[in-house]
């Protein structure tokens, strides 16, 4: 009698225990640890700035800036020198790729710089003048100059005869006023998924600007959260005010959170758009428990008449709890299961 009720008693406590495991995996937070590694006695050169420079001009005219060089090493830099290049977009994300200006672009005279060659003493800081020369008749568009300092020097290793070159650029975008044409629309705007479990799930929006034309663009605007006829948030479309080349285009994405997110959902019930990507902004909106729920655009800029124009993008999400009320369920059909198991180990033993 003593070993049935200490078999009993055994097969109850391995399956409560066995219920407490199943209960803590299912609503116990998931934790990863990542190293980041750092890079340590990172060398410190030359830095010039500013990075980017907008000039707005007239043809015929005159302008001047400045660009200022910092030697922030241990080492004076006798053999310095400017020299003005071009960029345009690249073929992938739209960044600008810094090129030499081909013989039958007019601009590659325009940018002169005050020294063609100078030196810079460790922990000094020079600055440079930068005349622009615009002729009469230049007709309304953009323009784009890399003014860039290069330094030359003989590799380190003494049997090698590598010469080594650094180049820094600072950008300058320089825009003739007038009515330039421009034609800016949405190549991409989607959501990474269209149903959505408030509780559990994230979205990545997708939000792909086109620009095509002769002048470049800094998208503003608002990305809105329009719940039946009120908007109940908004955010910056370019929060980090980055420029859009001619005949280029740039990701604009936004990775949204919402409210009812719990921190206690298993990873394999969460939804989280693969993850949240780099260099992408993070937003949080509160979501409906049931019902939909509208992303809009408004993108406004000037179009090639010179009047303000909004463009308008849209996506709609449906959100409905349905990981929610899986798990619930799923929940209780293995309770019920293990008390049913329970039940008939329980008159098993007693009719033993």
């Amino acid at each position: 009698m003593s070993i049935l009720t200490y078999s009993h008693r055994y097969s109850s406590i391995s399956v409560f225990t066995a219920l407490l495991l199943f209960i803590t995996f299912l609503v116990s937070p998931f934790f990863s640890l990542s190293a980041n590694a750092q890079n340590t006695g990172q060398y410190r050169g030359l830095t010039i700035s500013p990075a980017i420079t907008e000039i707005k001009a007239q043809p015929n005219k005159l302008y001047s800036t400045t660009l200022e060089v910092f030697n922030d090493s241990l080492e004076d830099r006798n053999d310095l020198y400017t020299f003005v290049q071009t960029f345009g977009a690249s073929n992938t994300e739209g960044q600008p790729e810094i090129r030499d200006f081909k013989d039958d672009e007019p601009a590659r005279n325009w940018l002169r710089f005050s020294e063609s060659t100078f030196s810079l003493k460790a922990g000094q800081k020079k600055e440079l003048k930068i005349d622009i020369t615009i002729p009469d008749g230049t007709s309304a568009s953009s323009y784009f100059f890399a003014a860039v300092v290069g330094n030359k020097s003989k590799s380190a290793d003494p049997n090698t005869n590598v010469i080594l070159e650094e180049r820094l650029s600072g950008l300058i975008f320089l825009e003739i006023q007038g009515k330039a044409d421009r034609n800016v629309t949405f190549q991409n705007f989607k959501s990474s998924t269209q149903l959505v479990d408030p509780f559990f799930d994230s979205v990545l929006l997708q939000a792909q600007i086109l620009v095509k034309g002769k002048s470049f663009l800094r998208p503003s605007g608002q990305f809105k959260f329009i719940q039946g006829s009120d908007t109940i948030a908004q955010t910056d479309i370019n929060p980090k005010q980055k420029i859009i080349l001619p005949n280029s285009q740039r990701n604009f994405d936004l990775f949204i959170k919402y409210d009812k997110n719990q921190s206690w959902a298993p990873t394999w019930l969460v939804n989280n758009a693969g993850g949240k990507p780099n260099n992408i902004e993070e937003f949080t909106v509160s979501a409906p428990f049931i019902g939909f729920q509208k992303i809009q655009a408004d993108l406004p800029y000037i179009n090639s008449n010179g009047e303000v124009q909004v463009l308008q993008a849209s996506t709609d999400i449906f959100f409905f709890p349905y990981k929610t009320l899986s798990a619930i369920l799923l929940l209780v059909i293995i309770l019920y299961i293990l008390y049913f198991f329970l039940i008939k180990r329980n008159k098993k033993v007693e009719n033993s």
